[in-house]
C-alpha cells in the first residue's frame, strides 16, 4: 500500500461555509489524507445525485427533464436541482436552481424530543444514565419507526413508551412505572416544526426549478431520508411529483463520493456538470472615479491620477445566481498604482453578500462580508509587462494592470494569478467566513 498512489475524496453538506470547509480540508491533511493534489472536495447533495442517478437507472426521465435531489442527513438538508442533459453514460447534467438547504436534519428531532422530555418531567429528578436511555430509545426505535403504521389506522390508538427509569410516577403527564407514554399526536409535535421546515426548502426548490423546466422526481436520500414519515409528508406536499428513493439511500453519499473520485480520474469520465449556480456574490472593494451623486464621505484623492473617488465602491466578479463552469474561471480584475521601489506582495479582500445578484450593494454597506483575504506576490510578473508613469505628485510608479481568476467547483473556490492573459502561480486565500 505504502507505493500506492491514494486519492481521498470527502464531502461537506451544501450550505456549509467557505470557512467550515477550507477547515475540513486542512483537518483531513493534517490527518495524512492526501494533500493538495489528491484530496478533493464535493457537495454532499452532488454526491449523492451521482449514486442516486445510477441506482434508479434514470432511462425514464428524458433529456430536458429534472429532478430534484434531497440530501436529509443527520444535521442539515441540502436540495439541489439537476437538469438532464444526457441520461446514457457518461450522466450530464446542469444546475437549473441555486441550490437550497438549512440545518433542519434529523438530530433537530432529538433536540425537541428532549424538550418535551424536560418539559413534561417538570423538574423532577433524572439520572444521567436514565435520561440516556430516553434519548437512545428515541434515537433508535421511535425515530425511525415512526410513520411506519399502517395509514388507515386510527392515530388516537397508537403510544409510544419511553423508558425512564427511576422516574417518580405521574399519571397527568404519563409517567408511569419507569415509563413516559406520549400519544401519536404529542409525537407529531415533536416532528412536526423540522418537518415543515424541510417541506418548505423543498417547495421553494420545485419553485424556482421548475421555471427551467417540468420536475420529473424528487430523489430522496441520507439517513434522515430514510425516515417514512418523512417520505409520507413529502409525497403528501409534492404530489404529483414522485418521491424515488434509491436502495443504500442512507449511504448515497459516501458511494456517490468514491463513483465521482473515480470518474475524474478516468479518461473517460462518467459524470459531468456542466454547469452551477452561484449561491452568493462575490467581488471587491474598488476605488472609482467620483462622479456626482455619489456619496461624499468616501471621497479621497487619488495622489496618482490626480483627481478624486470613492474609495468603497462594490465591483461584484460573481453575482448571485450566475451561471460558473470549472473550465471557465471567472476573473476578478485588480489595478494597483505600485512605487518603483516598493515591494509586489499584496493581499486583496473578497466580499460577499447573500443578496439576490440584481440586489447586490454598490457601496459597501452591512450587507457585504469580508469573506476571505487572498494573499499573492506579482514579483513572478515581468516588469515590462507594467506600464511605468509618471503620477500627479511628480513621482514615477508603475500602473499594474491583473486578475484573480477564480473557478468555481461543487464544494470549493480555487483562485491563481493571472496577467494579460498568462498565469503566474497560485493565490493563498485566508478564509474568514
Amino acid at each position: 500500500m505504502k507505493d500506492c498512489q491514494l486519492d481521498w475524496i470527502i464531502t461537506v453538506p451544501a450550505v456549509w461555509s467557505d470557512l467550515a470547509k477550507k477547515k475540513t480540508r486542512t483537518a483531513a491533511m493534517r490527518a495524512g489524507m492526501g494533500d493538495t493534489t489528491s484530496l478533493q472536495m464535493t457537495s454532499e447533495p452532488e454526491a449523492a445525485a451521482v449514486y442516486a442517478l445510477k441506482a434508479l437507472d434514470p432511462h425514464h426521465i428524458k433529456v430536458g427533464e429534472s429532478v430534484v435531489i434531497c440530501d436529509a442527513g443527520g444535521g442539515t438538508v441540502d436540495l439541489i436541482t439537476y437538469k438532464m442533459k444526457s441520461v446514457d453514460y457518461p450522466y450530464e447534467v446542469e444546475e437549473t436552481a441555486i441550490g437550497g438547504g438549512s440545518q433542519c436534519g434529523s438530530t433537530f428531532l432529538n433536540r425537541k424530543f428532549e424538550e418535551v422530555l424536560m418539559r413534561k418531567l417538570n423538574g423532577k429528578p433524572i439520572s444521567k444514565n436514565a435520561k440516556a436511555m430516553a434519548m437512545s430509545h428515541f434515537e433508535k426505535e421511535t425515530k425511525r419507526n415512526f410513520g411506519t403504521e399502517d395509514e388507515d389506522e386510527d392515530e388516537e390508538d397508537i403510544e409510544f413508551q419511553i423508558p425512564i427509569p427511576g422516574v417518580e410516577d405521574d399519571p397527568s403527564v404519563g409517567i408511569c412505572a419507569g415509563f413516559l407514554e406520549m400519544t401519536y399526536t404529542e409525537m407529531k409535535d415533536v416532528f412536526r416544526p423540522v418537518i415543515e421546515e424541510v417541506l418548505a426548502l423543498l417547495n421553494d426548490q420545485i419553485k424556482a426549478a421548475s421555471k427551467q423546466g417540468p420536475i420529473s422526481a424528487v430523489i430522496l436520500v441520507g439517513g434522515f431520508g430514510e425516515s417514512t414519515y418523512l417520505y409520507r409528508q413529502i409525497k403528501q406536499a409534492v404530489s404529483p411529483i414522485p418521491i424515488l428513493q434509491p436502495p443504500n439511500g442512507w449511504t448515497a453519499i459516501v458511494r456517490g463520493a468514491v463513483m465521482k473520485g473515480k470518474s475524474q480520474l478516468s479518461a473517460t469520465p462518467t459524470w459531468n456538470v456542466r454547469s452551477r449556480y452561484c449561491r452568493g456574490n462575490y467581488g471587491l472593494v474598488l476605488w472609482m472615479p467620483w462622479k456626482q451623486g455619489m456619496p461624499t464621505d468616501k471621497k479621497v484623492w487619488d495622489k496618482y491620477e490626480g483627481l478624486y473617488k470613492h474609495s468603497e465602491c462594490m465591483q461584484w466578479c460573481i453575482k448571485r445566481g450566475d451561471k460558473v463552469q470549472e473550465n471557465t474561471p471567472k476573473s476578478f480584475p485588480l489595478y494597483r498604482a505600485v512605487p518603483l521601489d516598493d515591494p509586489l506582495v499584496f493581499s486583496s479582500s473578497i466580499y460577499y453578500s447573500p443578496l439576490d445578484g440584481s440586489s447586490a450593494p454598490v457601496y459597501l454597506n452591512q450587507d457585504c462580508r469580508e469573506h476571505c483575504v487572498l494573499n499573492y506576490n506579482l514579483s513572478s510578473i515581468p516588469r515590462s509587462k507594467f506600464k511605468r508613469k509618471q503620477g500627479n505628485h511628480g513621482e514615477d510608479y508603475y500602473e499594474v494592470e491583473y486578475s484573480i481568476g477564480v473557478t468555481y467547483f461543487s464544494a470549493e473556490m480555487r483562485f491563481e494569478l493571472v496577467c494579460q492573459g498568462e498565469k503566474y502561480g497560485s493565490v493563498t486565500a485566508k478564509w474568514l467566513e
